[in-house]
């Protein structure tokens, strides 16, 4: 948080990563229903919360380790296209990969294909769109890249959270995306 230069790196990075992605699972599992609770044994329970934390914690390992911000800014863009471009790719690595250990860690709960990249897509989407509204703000100081960077990240947990508390809760099975009918050829 705080914009270039004052981001971790290395093995802190991952371990930030793995510190604010635990609580996100912890607490969807802790606000399941009963009902829904008990269709997860406690090791299954404990697989998610540590692959959840770790897959989360690769994610910021990577994007703060990876040049993704040195990149976007090589390219000389205005300060607020810049920041959405990095809001953009940090919701992306950070969301992505947890949103998989959903499926390696309770493979028995049958996710619907479009969950993974829609749900990216959907955290990528209000993390851009905060990082928009933050340029109402707009001045590249220290403390307006601070406040970006915390009310962006909010909003990422806030979608992650959502996201596994649907997958979890089983709402998703009531979800369906329009399905495309094939299209019969006409007889002439």
């Amino acid at each position: 948080m705080g914009g270039s230069g004052n981001e971790p790196a290395g093995a802190l990075a991952a371990l930030w990563g793995v510190i604010v992605c635990a609580p996100i699972i912890v607490f969807v599992l802790l606000s399941l229903s009963k009902e829904a609770s008990r269709a997860f044994s406690p090791p299954h329970k404990a697989l998610l919360v540590v692959l959840y934390s770790l897959l989360g914690g690769l994610g910021a390992f990577v994007f703060y380790n990876g040049g993704f911000r040195a990149a976007v800014e090589a390219l000389q863009l205005s300060y607020g296209i810049q920041e959405f471009l990095v809001a953009a790719e940090y919701a992306v690595l950070v969301s992505a990969l947890p949103l998989c250990a959903l499926l390696v860690s309770l493979p028995r709960v049958r996710m619907p294909a479009w969950f993974i990249p829609l749900g990216t897509l959907l955290c990528t989407l209000a993390v851009s769109l905060t990082a928009m509204g933050t340029w109402l703000i707009g001045r590249p100081d220290p403390e307006v890249s601070q406040l970006r960077g915390f009310v962006v990240a909010l909003v990422l947990r806030a979608c992650m959270f959502a996201l596994a508390y649907l997958y979890l809760s089983g709402r998703l099975k009531s979800i369906r995306l329009p399905r495309r009918r094939p299209v019969r050829p006409t007889k002439g």
